[in-house]
């Protein structure tokens, strides 16, 4: 249905939008930013991971 994918959409959008936004608040701290580097592989894989999780709980 066109308006289940609008809405899938809006939540991928608003998403994304959360996380640059918390990405670049923790890259302006310039302590942080080696350890960004070191473990963005992790934070990526625990971010689409829980994304993924509340993505299939609307469906199902």
């Amino acid at each position: 249905m066109p308006n289940e994918e609008l809405q899938s959409s809006d939540e991928v959008s608003v998403a994304r939008e959360a996380w640059l936004h918390a990405a670049w608040v923790l890259i302006k701290m310039d302590s942080c930013r080696e350890l960004i580097l070191s473990s963005w592989g992790f934070i990526m894989l625990i971010f689409l991971r829980v994304h993924r999780e509340h993505v299939t709980g609307l469906y199902s």
